[in-house]
């Protein structure tokens, strides 16, 4: 039977990402949505993390899968096999907090790159037609 993954294996990807020490993205299909309630589900060091947020302040670890393949979730973590409680409680709450920045500044890079795709092909589609209309011109 493969290791779980231990809260104490993952406390530190948290804290690389505040110092700024890793950088994470996104799995395509979550986003930080700082004002609903939803999961979020991230990469960093070659771990798939994902969180539940509720409202701008993410409450626990759903789950993780390592770069071996190794998983848990929040159920193991509850138990007394675990090495600690759910990760993401071992921050303290100025890490927590850090970490919500992070996250925010993410999505803040990921939509102001969005806006710049869209407003792009926009451009590109209005060229476009310029150049069907031109060879009507003398």
């Amino acid at each position: 039977m493969q290791q779980a993954i231990e809260p104490s294996e993952l406390t530190p990807i948290f804290k690389g990402i505040i110092s700024g020490e890793f950088e994470m993205e996104f799995v395509k299909g979550y986003f930080w949505g700082g004002t609903t309630n939803t999961n979020i589900r991230f990469t960093c060091q070659g771990y798939e993390i994902e969180l539940f947020h509720d409202v701008n302040h993410i409450d626990y670890t759903v789950t993780a899968i390592a770069p071996d393949g190794r998983e848990a979730g929040y159920d193991y973590w509850g138990t007394k096999d675990a090495d600690g409680d759910d990760p993401i409680s071992q921050l303290t709450e100025e890490e927590h907090d850090m970490l919500v920045q992070r996250f925010e500044e993410k999505h803040d890079f990921y939509m102001h790159e969005a806006k710049e795709i869209r407003k792009s092909r926009a451009l590109k589609q209005v060229e476009k037609k310029k150049k069907r209309w031109q060879f009507w011109k003398p």
